[in-house]
């Protein structure tokens, strides 16, 4: 299901752009032929552009992994890139890893 337009936008929107929306936002509005003509190039376009930012975001995260330590680049090989590109709470799992750390040392027995 397609979003709802915005009451602010819908109230900007000239008739010619209200009706197209009105075709668009149900697709069952249009015929199946025309809508396999019109959507199936968006939908590769999109694709593409989403496996092109997936690459980029791939790079970006290899370039920089050398520079965290192995517990942190250990977590951060499990996070997906979102609005960020380690994930959103990349500091609060920081933060968790150092305290475990500290739990394990505190665990360890000293050597008599």
């Amino acid at each position: 299901v397609p979003p709802i337009m915005n009451p602010e936008i819908k109230a900007i929107m000239t008739s010619a752009h209200t009706s197209v929306n009105v075709l668009l936002e149900d697709e069952e509005n249009i015929p199946k032929q025309q809508r396999e003509n019109f959507l199936s190039p968006l939908v590769d376009a999109g694709r593409i552009f989403s496996g092109l930012l997936f690459e980029i975001s791939k790079t970006r995260r290899y370039i920089v992994t050398p520079l965290l330590s192995k517990p942190v680049k250990d977590m951060t090989d499990k996070l997906t890139p979102g609005e960020f590109l380690f994930g959103p709470n990349l500091g609060e799992l920081v933060k968790s890893i150092k305290s475990m750390e500290r739990s394990g040392l505190e665990m360890r027995s000293t050597p008599a």
